[in-house]
């Protein structure tokens, strides 16, 4: 749900049929997104460069990064939806893809925390601005359908539970991509910070 007084999407309903480009799928999020939106019924493809972990993930198609021409693999026109769990930067390129006349880009990497960091008072008007501007540059290049959410994760024990409750169900798991015991929790945060990561990272509390 957006702070900035747009409508909330509720991205995981109604998505049965919908086509889905998740940019960013051998993630930690990517990848839980791409298990979850396949087991709801969606047409998912995802981008990424580690091809092993593409090609075990429930995907109707993949593409590689690192094939310099994977853009002209994607079809115009296509994705009802597209979940940015990459760098937030795909909006660059992204607009022919979408369907030009009803389509959502969701991305998890906001400015806003930065912002945040230096004035909130003066971050949240930039923030909005910031926004706009996206969203004019890409119905500028796609058509006045195509709109721009920033995912927030809010805390709430009813949603986590229902949330868990259908992991289990469609048993859908996370990629791990290190395990380290709590005495190690420095070298997971040095690896963290020095490592392009495929999956989650965990520390183990016991």
């Amino acid at each position: 749900m957006p702070p900035s007084g747009d409508p909330p999407l509720d991205m995981l309903s109604d998505v049965r049929g919908k086509n889905v480009l998740i940019v960013g799928a051998t993630g930690g999020l990517g990848s839980l997104a791409v298990q979850y939106l396949n087991a709801a019924g969606a047409n998912v493809d995802g981008i990424a460069s580690q091809n092993e972990w593409l090609e075990k993930l429930p995907l109707q198609r993949h593409f590689n990064y690192s094939n310099k021409n994977f853009k002209s693999e994607l079809e115009p026109d296509y994705y009802d939806l597209v979940l940015d769990c990459a760098d937030g930067k795909c909006y660059h390129w992204i607009a022919t893809y979408m369907n030009h006349e009803s389509s959502h880009l969701v991305s998890y990497s906001s400015p806003l925390i930065q912002m945040v960091e230096n004035d909130l008072l003066t971050s949240l008007p930039t923030f909005f601005a910031h926004r706009k501007s996206i969203e004019d540059q890409l119905r500028s290049e796609g058509g006045v359908g195509l709109n721009l959410r920033y995912g927030f994760f809010n805390y709430s024990t009813c949603s986590f539970k229902k949330l868990h409750q259908n992991l289990r169900a469609n048993q859908i798991k996370p990629f791990i991509s290190e395990t380290f015991s709590f005495s190690e929790a420095p070298e997971a945060f040095h690896s963290m910070s020095t490592k392009r990561h495929f999956g989650k990272v965990v520390i183990k509390m016991d």
